[in-house]
Parts: structure tokens; C-alpha cells; sequence
């Protein structure tokens, strides 16, 4: 018998960039980061969208969104454990803040 996964908890914020251009979606989620690090606020939900509507089926938004939340410099204002959501349009995020230790992540 396999043990049922708890499902992951609601994001305490959310911050949608459609409708974005790549570098203005950058400024907003390092803005957003930024107001949030001090306080921690996890987890989080940073919806890209999946770029369907954009030049050869990918999104740049995400592009930039997710190479910024994977970087060093993100990792230094409190964002761990990123994972793309389940429909490929979105982050969760948690944020935690200085000092605050990042509780493991479950395996799947």
C-alpha cells in the first residue's frame, strides 16, 4: 500500500504576469520578492502562462522567470524549493525569511 501525498498548500500570494513583457515580468517578480523576503510569505505562486499565444509556441515571460528564480541571486532573497505547477504555466515558490530554515521538501 502506497501512503497518499498531502496536497501542497494554498499560496498565501500570487503574482500573475499575462500580459507582460519579458524584462517589465522580471522587475515585477524581483519587486515582488523583494517586499515579501523580510516577512518570508510561503509558498507562493508566480503564474508565467504557458505561451501559447506567443511566437512559436513558448513563452519568454517564463523564460526569464524561471532562470531568475533558479539563480544564486534568488536563492540569497529567500526563494527555495521552486517547482513548475502542474499545467506548465506557473511556479510555486517558497520564500523564506533571513534566518528562517526552509522545511525539506517532500519527494514525490
Amino acid at each position: 500500500m502506497t501512503a497518499k501525498r498531502s496536497p501542497l498548500p494554498a499560496p498565501l500570494w500570487t503574482l500573475d504576469l499575462h500580459g507582460t513583457v519579458p524584462a517589465r515580468a522580471l522587475q515585477l517578480v524581483q519587486q515582488e520578492i523583494a517586499s515579501r523576503y523580510p516577512r518570508g510569505h510561503s509558498p507562493g505562486l508566480v503564474i508565467t502562462g504557458r505561451g501559447l499565444h506567443s511566437e512559436g509556441g513558448k513563452s519568454p515571460v517564463q523564460a526569464m522567470v524561471k532562470k531568475y528564480l533558479y539563480s544564486a541571486e534568488a536563492r540569497t532573497k529567500g526563494v527555495k524549493n521552486v517547482q513548475p505547477d502542474g499545467q506548465g504555466g506557473a511556479f510555486r515558490v517558497d520564500l523564506y525569511a533571513p534566518g528562517q530554515a526552509p522545511k525539506p521538501t517532500p519527494d514525490p
